[in-house]
């Protein structure tokens, strides 16, 4: 039976009877699993927004249906104790429970809301959660709801800590435009309202974007990432210098591999070559193969042939090949099923039970699901192919940069390599389009598709 067909049963069952709290609780724990299954789906390279749209999204939404079921009584029954109550409270439960308060619940109840993420940390597993739900919820006025609630607490000289964190990082996935109320945020001490502050400056004036350019100096790598991710969307002068300083030359940096893809996403050849030249060092290539697959050119192709059979980065070659080149997924000779060692899977299987700390990520690398190419059908594909190609233009899937196609590898392309396309979007607008990439899937296409011709 399907999510929705459950809910349905579901809803008829109870509809003459008291509440089955059973079937309720089925209901969140079910929330609880697709809520994080969504949230890793978005960086995984064989999910696209449609398979997005008609699974975990449509699966999430029959089971927060079902939780409304039991109506306001569902709140303190179940959403307000799994806040509040437990102790090493997941991602997936959070986002959940909160989708059903923002969603079901009072305006006090969405204000409680907001203490419980005060008293959560940035970056934990509950304000994670907290924030998907704020991204996801479809409350009326909820964006100018967050716009008061941040205002309140900004003339209070409230710019720092984990509730103001929260709902400014849930504007950048609303994409919502703060104008003059993005002021005091942009002088916060917080690292954590600062990164959200400055990438929302994209958006903003003259000023702030200068203002949000200014944290390019920052201690915390990711407040410097945002800073300067948003100054080479606006075209801020000097910014791509700063970027090549961050990409090529700073013996540390902890966002180097998004600083490759901003130089491969620009139009300056010397930076495109550069990346190439990263190929050759086993250390810095899969930084590299990353960013080679958004420049568009028939000669990263070229230059990722030799690494096709390479045992740790292959599958990354073979990615370069389809996002450049348009090489299919579904050609079986195009492709090798994976050697699967057992024993070495027994080995780095789970730890022995006295040695398991329990904290450790269990979630395999996105790169883990990508295709692994067959070499030598695959290079014959690109030398029959590449006779056929436009090799003097850009190209995403095969077809030249146009914003015909760009628009439609943001619906088509695997959800992965949409953050990056809607940077690149952005860029090529100078930050007037930035299509939103943790939305409901249903609402992104939605949008993508009013934006066709």
């Amino acid at each position: 039976m399907s999510a929705a067909a459950q809910v349905r049963y579901d809803r008829e069952l109870m509809a003459s009877n008291e509440i089955l709290w059973p079937i309720v609780e089925r209901h969140l724990e079910e929330a609880d699993f697709l809520a994080e299954s969504r949230r890793d789906a978005l960086d995984q390279p064989d999910y696209t927004l449609a398979e997005l749209a008609e699974g975990l999204d449509a699966r999430l939404s029959a089971h927060l249906d079902g939780l409304a079921i039991a109506g306001p009584a569902v709140l303190p029954r179940l959403c307000w104790p799994a806040l509040e109550e437990e102790e090493e409270l997941e991602q997936g439960l959070a986002a959940a429970a909160g989708l059903t308060i923002l969603d079901r619940g009072t305006e006090e109840d969405c204000a409680h809301l907001l203490e419980i993420l005060g008293e959560s940390e940035a970056d934990d597993e509950r304000w994670i959660g907290l924030v998907d739900a704020l991204t996801l919820a479809s409350r009326e006025g909820l964006d100018t709801w967050m716009l008061a609630q941040l205002s309140r607490r900004a003339a209070v000289g409230e710019t720092g800590g984990p509730c103001v964190a929260g709902l400014l990082a849930a504007s950048v996935e609303r994409r919502t435009q703060l104008g003059a109320g993005l002021d005091p945020f942009l002088g916060s001490e917080d690292p954590a309202v600062l990164r959200a502050a400055a990438t929302l400056a994209r958006y903003g004036s003259a000023a702030q974007l200068e203002h949000a350019a200014g944290l390019g100096r920052h201690d915390s790598p990711e407040v410097v990432a945002a800073a300067l991710e948003s100054a080479v969307v606006r075209g801020l002068q000097g910014a791509w210098e700063v970027v090549r300083y961050w990409a090529f030359e700073a013996p540390e940096c902890g966002f180097r591999a998004r600083a490759l893809t901003w130089l491969a996403l620009g139009d300056e050849h010397g930076d495109h070559t550069r990346l190439g030249g990263l190929l050759a060092d086993p250390q810095t290539r899969a930084d590299g193969l990353w960013a080679l697959g958004f420049c568009g050119w028939a000669t990263a192709v070229d230059a990722v042939l030799p690494h096709l059979d390479d045992p740790e980065q292959g599958q990354l070659a073979g990615e370069v090949m389809t996002a450049i080149a348009g090489m299919p997924t579904d050609e079986d000779p195009l492709w090798r099923d994976p050697v699967v060692d057992e024993a070495a899977q027994e080995e780095e299987g789970l730890p022995e039970f006295e040695a398991d700390t329990l904290d450790e990520d269990l979630r395999e690398d996105p790169r883990e699901a990508l295709l692994h190419p067959e070499p030598e059908a695959a290079a014959a594909w690109w030398a029959q192919r590449r006779s056929t190609l436009d090799v003097g233009a850009r190209m995403i899937a095969g077809q030249a940069w146009t914003e015909d196609s760009l628009e439609r590898a943001m619906r088509e392309q695997p959800l992965r390599r949409r953050h990056t396309l809607a940077v690149l979007l952005a860029m090529r607008s100078g930050g007037a389009r930035w299509p939103s990439t943790r939305g409901w899937a249903a609402q992104q296409l939605a949008a993508l598709g009013s934006t066709t011709s």
